[in-house]
């Protein structure tokens, strides 16, 4: 089962882990379509049903039944449901690199110098030009010419954590794709089509989205001496005038672990230690969620 548009919905990472508390209480997951199915498939279905997953995905939501009587310290052992459990929902999901590396900046907007890749987002931004989905953003757009796909992926800047609920990614998609049929004719139907938001652990752009994600931790890399570092931070400030920025360890697990077992909280030490990283070291920041 393709599960890219599950992958990258709002909570991704809540929803995989509620869904992995859920198979341990003994319940299973209902099948859907393909979430990457091409147009001229989603014909053969009724006009309201003409989605990929977006439809389905949203009944894959484990019900609060199924996790009635879980321990509250499963979360300790989600990795190994991550890996075992999942590989199946997994499968198929290295096809979408191509996709991660035209956008592994966060600012990806990639026509795939094919026309249909040009009427494709000018489809999507006439979608989002829309009332109704004022409250959107296009976060990144991908055409890929040699698999005839379409990536697009929404940003919703009211959510602290940028994410699209289900519904917002099931409506736009509705009337991206037909938007997407209109524009295209009849080559519309030998293109996939696939709408997500942009991941749980989704790249933050720089400087543009640093203040907006102050409070949450993110995985920063950058360089340091010619060398090429990365942790774990969260920013304390942004100097626009000077292009530096100031952070702090993130309070998470990834900074605790050498601090002795049990530890719930960074020591005074680690708390009070701060980084000055010029805006041009930092070679990419993204999210960071902390299980």
């Amino acid at each position: 089962m393709r599960s890219g548009l599950l992958i990258r919905s709002v909570s991704s990472l809540n929803l995989l882990h509620r869904t992995a508390c859920a198979r341990k209480a003994g319940w299973q997951p209902p099948q859907a379509c393909s979430c990457t199915a091409s147009p001229s498939k989603l014909r053969k279905q009724s006009s309201m049903r003409r989605l990929h997953a977006c439809d389905a995905v949203s009944d894959k939501q484990p019900p609060d039944w199924a996790l009635e009587g879980v321990p509250d310290n499963l979360e300790e052992d989600f990795d190994e449901d991550f890996d075992g459990d999942f590989e199946e929902d997994l499968e198929g999901l290295s096809d979408l690199d191509e996709l991660d590396d035209a956008d592994a900046n966060g600012h990806g907007i990639d026509t795939g110098k094919v026309d249909w890749g040009v009427l494709g987002l000018d489809a999507a931004k006439r979608v989002l030009e829309s009332p109704a989905f004022g409250h959107l953003q296009l976060f990144s757009y991908t055409a890929v010419g040699a698999s005839k796909r379409v990536d697009v992926r929404l940003d919703k800047p009211e959510d602290k954590f940028g994410s699209p609920t289900l519904d917002d990614i099931s409506d736009f998609s509705r009337s991206y794709i037909t938007e997407f049929d209109q524009a295209l004719g009849s080559q519309a139907g030998t293109i996939s089509v696939q709408v997500s938001s942009p991941g749980a652990e989704r790249p933050v752009r720089v400087p543009d989205d640093l203040l907006r994600f102050k409070d949450l931790p993110m995985k920063v890399d950058y360089r340091s001496e010619d060398k090429s570092l990365h942790g774990v931070l969260q920013l304390v400030q942004l100097d626009s005038d000077a292009q530096t920025t100031e952070w702090r360890l993130a309070d998470v697990r990834a900074n605790r672990s050498g601090a002795g077992k049990g530890r719930t909280k960074l020591t005074k030490k680690a708390a009070e230690q701060r980084f000055t990283i010029p805006v041009a070291d930092l070679q990419g920041v993204r999210l960071h969620m902390d299980f």
